[in-house]
């Protein structure tokens, strides 16, 4: 007699097989699903740490930005004759922001540039967010490009003429405690003069003009940097919660 083939126990052999075969792409696609999850929860955690970071450095460089304008700009009214003459410790204060400091921003960027460099935009969600990612480095170089001008004029410009008209001691002095003590170690001291000649020149008038002028268009660029920093953190703390 003839032997019947098991039909039945291939057939369910055959079903195991192809359960096994799904049950492991499964696997897998759940797998992938939670490491691009916890990619995408650390990526967003990077995010959350640095543009908080960002932020806060950035409104400090608001504040920055506003006393260098704010001090020219009273040195200018001074000088023409618009304001009272100050305290002479308050015009060595106003000298020292004026014509000695400049400030640089100088951002947290590993999460940034990983976003960049990994090419895994797909991590994001938020088309909002991979757009404001892609645009941050531009918007950084913008920035830091008016604020390198101002180093620049601080330290090719200013500075030396401040250092053939006064003295840096007395400007020190006033804004750094100890500092008189340190020049008089070295045999020196602060100059003790009032500026006043100094204050009234064409030439200083011109250097205020520039230097406030300057500050004004850094503090717009500034100002632009740290909302589109907000908005990141923003949409960052958003995906998060999702």
């Amino acid at each position: 007699m003839k032997e019947q083939m098991p039909w039945k126990r291939f057939l369910i052999e055959g079903m195991v097989i192809v359960a096994s075969i799904l049950l492991a792409f499964g696997i897998d696609a759940w797998w992938d699903v939670m490491r691009d999850r916890n990619e995408a929860r650390g990526l967003l955690d990077m995010l959350e740490a640095e543009f908080q970071q960002n932020v806060e450095d950035l409104k400090q460089q608001e504040r920055n930005h506003l006393r260098f304008a704010r001090s020219a700009h009273l040195l200018l009214e001074v000088s023409r004759g618009s304001a009272p003459w100050p305290p002479m410790a308050s015009v060595d204060s106003l000298l020292v922001d004026a014509f000695l400091i400049a400030s640089t921003f100088n951002p947290a960027s590993g999460a940034a540039t990983a976003f960049q460099s990994a090419g895994r935009a797909d991590l994001v969600r938020s088309h909002e967010l991979q757009s404001l990612l892609g645009a941050w480095p531009g918007l950084v170089e913008e920035n830091a490009e008016d604020e390198r001008r101002i180093v620049k004029l601080v330290d090719e410009r200013l500075r030396p003429y401040l250092s053939r008209h006064a003295s840096f001691a007395d400007a020190f002095a006033a804004t750094t405690p100890g500092l008189a003590q340190v020049y008089g170690s070295y045999g020196g001291e602060p100059g003790r003069s009032d500026h006043r000649a100094l204050v009234s020149s064409l030439e200083f008038r011109n250097h205020m003009v520039i230097r406030a002028a300057m500050e004004q268009l850094v503090l717009r660029e500034n100002a632009k940097l740290r909302v589109a920093a907000e908005r990141i953190l923003e949409l960052a703390r958003e995906q998060k919660s999702h």
